[in-house]
């Protein structure tokens, strides 16, 4: 699955940019999405080597959000940040 993206990436590239796109451009993408695809696949195997085995509050929002009320009730209840309701308090 992650070639036949690749695949499109290359290729949407290439029609797009058509002759300016060169075998070197080509390999220099496929270099970068190739490491980019091992530091992903290595961090989901290992997070802690690579989050230095905590979130920050902000990177735990950025990767789980705080969309529903239990989620905001653990953070409430974690760092004491306390919610609002604006449309009541005005």
């Amino acid at each position: 699955m992650l070639v036949t993206k690749l695949l499109l990436i290359v290729e949407t590239f290439a029609d797009y940019l058509g002759t300016k796109w060169d075998f070197e451009t080509q390999k220099a993408w496929l270099d970068a999405y190739s490491l980019i695809t091992l530091i992903m696949l290595e961090g989901a195997k290992e997070p802690e080597a690579y989050l230095g085995g905590e979130l920050t509050f902000y990177e735990w929002l950025d990767l789980y959000g705080e969309s529903t009320p239990e989620t905001q009730e653990m953070i409430s209840n974690t760092t004491h940040f306390k919610y609002r309701n604006y449309k009541e308090n005005s």
